[in-house]
């Protein structure tokens, strides 16, 4: 499904495994909304890419789990009160990278 396909493209100017997340199916791309540098903040889609709020440091974790920390408020992407279900929200938070609400798969389609 396009809608659940994401495309990682290397920041420039940012250093080694940060990343811009482009959205397959509109070619937007994830932010933080506002900007914010709260817990609880919701990403979204969004034009454009080179803001620090829109920039994504990928750290694998174990073989294809991988955390991604926002550049700008240094917080991870995180599935909202650890739901499973269509429709939980994403969120950043201040989780340690064992918490398992912000492990992600990332593989090659």
């Amino acid at each position: 499904n396009r809608n659940s396909q994401w495309v990682m493209i290397p920041a420039s100017g940012c250093g080694e495994d940060w990343y811009y997340v482009k959205s397959v199916s509109c070619g937007k791309y994830i932010h933080v909304d506002g900007a914010s540098n709260d817990n609880g903040a919701k990403l979204q889609i969004w034009e454009g890419f080179d803001y620090p709020q829109a920039t994504w440091k990928v750290q694998q974790i174990r073989p294809h789990c991988y955390i991604l920390i926002n550049r700008k408020s240094g917080k991870k992407m995180n599935r909202h009160a650890g739901g499973t279900q269509n429709s939980t929200a994403i969120i950043q938070w201040d989780d340690a990278p064992s918490h398992p609400n912000i492990h992600f798969d990332i593989v090659t389609v």
